[in-house]
């Protein structure tokens, strides 16, 4: 425009005839449809951009229809269905990959989604791998609605899992199967009466003296010293018991571990009863200890895997966090676990805070289930970002009475999908045979300058270069020699352009340069340099062939409006006249 603005125009004419059929007037319209243009480039480059963002996720990803079509999936899926990262699953049927009976309970699961408007969660095996996957409606306007599936791999969590359910039926077993006795004990005249339990826990015979002392003897002898001063002091104040210690089992010598606990009745004038219970407690025991290996393996787990856990009672407050949940949020570990949570919610970053605060994170801490990403800021001052996960403890009433969850440190991962995103858009902007700006990479860089340059009052100047005759050195000495000239080729031009010039290969044989500033002499005077360059490169070059180019100049004066496209294709008719030119020589 006479402004100076670029805008699209889409026209459309057609002629208006009189009565005798001839043409008397043209009419026609004009429509501005730039937003339109720029609206779907700016969606191109957004779906490049999420495409390039799924794949760098490496939990599973996956657009579907309502049929089961897929419509857009990342790696990850085409790793875990397809069996290789570069399969290509646009186009296949979900359903093609399961069962027929799980086949049709997705099916059903589908359409309960679409229906309710509700995602759903659903755990999957597959390949020896355990996946927990989250299926969520997409709809737009009155289209077809589409199913959005995220999957997450959680195949070492359930092995932890698996493995504390293991340690708790092992203590359960050990509790059922633990023999308990009960006695009574006349401190007076130092009487027991016994039941048949407690016999067989000290292994005694019918001759066994039932007196204190008697008792004292089945205690290890390294243990008798700490209970005859413990016992024998409540006893003697009429104090409550409560102790485990050794023994060794009168009827075969084996050392067992054995709780005793009690109370004293007092009576006037006498010294008092003592009513209590004596229990084999070796296999609890034993299993503390196995219980305790778990624990400890699981937190190397934890730590190996930046992955702490935690656990909140809705019902009085109470919670529990692993060791490393407490490194992963840099807290002190004498801090007091009541005020834990408070403490994590102060350390969430700034920018971070108002969504912590809504609803979903308070729905995760009141019994929700789900997961969400947060940055924090810890007491040390390092940023760290977080993903918590959540699950509720469901009671007897169907309530939750409890909150479960994992925080994972996703600082690592996030850092390596920042610097990925940057080097797919660096890859993509240079050419890999030349190291030249590729199409796309030029485009962007020549924009730039061309802009600056209008708005600073400096011309352009566009120069095409066709590098000649590549087809026939590709025949006659094959595509490496012609790989190797256009290296050369783009050495040469390099060379001879200004620090200041954009030098790029749009395809094939073909070059792009562009200089900003001086006059349409300046840029015809770069053009004669690049052709003494390569008179220079084949004089000083033992190559089988001469590399040439034909080239075509374009030119935007200063106060001129022009485009990058404007001045390829005038440089480009420039270029073809110049080869016919040359050819007819």
């Amino acid at each position: 425009r006479p402004d100076g603005e670029i805008r699209w125009i889409v026209g459309s004419a057609e002629e208006e005839l009189d009565d005798d059929g001839r043409a008397v007037a043209l009419l026609g319209f004009a429509q501005d449809v730039t937003e339109i243009v720029e609206a779907q480039a700016a969606i191109e480059a957004r779906e490049a951009t999420t495409a390039s963002l799924l794949n760098a996720v490496t939990e599973s990803a996956v657009l579907m229809g309502r049929d089961g079509t897929i419509l857009a999936a990342n790696k990850a899926v085409s790793e875990r269905l397809g069996g290789s990262a570069n399969a290509n699953m646009v186009g296949k049927n979900v359903y093609d990959f399961f069962d027929p009976e799980i086949a049709a309970s997705r099916r059903v699961m589908v359409e309960q989604v679409i229906a309710t408007g509700e995602p759903v969660r659903f755990e999957d095996v597959r390949n020896g791998r355990a996946l927990v996957n989250s299926m969520s409606p997409v709809f737009s306007g009155d289209a077809e609605p589409h199913l959005a599936v995220f999957g997450y791999d959680i195949t070492e969590l359930r092995a932890s899992e698996a493995a504390i359910r293991r340690s708790e039926e092992w203590l359960r077993e050990s509790q059922r199967v633990a023999r308990l006795g009960h006695f009574v004990y006349d401190i007076e005249s130092d009487v027991w009466e016994a039941s048949a339990a407690i016999r067989d826990v000290l292994g005694v015979n019918d001759d066994f003296m039932w007196d204190f002392e008697g008792w004292m003897g089945c205690i290890h002898p390294s243990d008798q010293a700490r209970i005859r001063s413990e016992a024998g002091g409540r006893l003697r104040d009429g104090r409550p018991f409560d102790f485990e210690c050794r023994i060794i089992r009168q009827r075969d010598g084996v050392e067992r571990w054995v709780h005793a606990a009690g109370h004293v009745d007092r009576e006037e004038g006498r010294s008092g009863t003592v009513f209590g219970i004596i229990q084999d407690i070796t296999e609890r025991r034993l299993a503390e200890r196995l219980l305790d290996r778990e624990r400890d393996v699981s937190a190397q787990v934890e730590a190996i895997a930046h992955i702490g856990s935690w656990w909140i009672s809705l019902i009085d407050g109470q919670d529990e966090w692993s060791a490393e949940s407490v490194r992963i949020l840099g807290f002190d570990p004498a801090l007091e676990k009541g005020d834990r949570l408070a403490a994590m919610s102060a350390i969430v970053h700034p920018d971070d805070r108002e969504m912590f605060g809504r609803s979903e994170m308070r729905s995760l801490l009141d019994g929700g289930k789900g997961s969400m990403d947060f940055r924090i800021v810890r007491p040390d001052g390092e940023v760290r970002w977080i993903t918590a996960h959540a699950a509720p403890e469901i009671g007897d009433d169907g309530e939750p009475v409890a909150v479960t969850g994992f925080l994972q440190d996703m600082t690592d991962r996030k850092v390596a999908e920042t610097e990925r995103v940057a080097h797919l858009e660096e890859a993509a902007n240079i050419d890999r045979l030349t190291g030249l700006n590729s199409r796309r990479g030029f485009d962007l860089v020549a924009d730039q300058a061309i802009a600056q340059a209008l708005r600073a009052g400096q011309g352009v100047g566009l120069i095409y270069c066709d590098l000649d005759y590549l087809k026939e050195i590709n025949d006659e000495f094959g595509h490496e020699q012609g790989d190797r000239a256009l290296h050369d080729a783009a050495s040469v031009l390099a060379f001879a352009s200004r620090s200041a010039d954009a030098v790029g290969r749009i395809g094939g044989d073909e070059f792009l340069v562009l200089a900003v500033g001086g006059d349409s002499g300046s840029v015809s005077h770069l053009n004669e340099r690049l052709q003494e360059g390569f008179e220079f490169f084949n004089a000083t070059n033992e190559r089988p062939y001469e590399l040439s180019m034909s080239t075509g100049v374009a030119w935007c004066d200063t106060g001129d409006s022009c485009d990058l496209e404007t001045l390829r294709v005038a440089a480009d008719a420039n270029m073809y006249a110049e080869k016919m030119r040359r050819r007819e020589s």
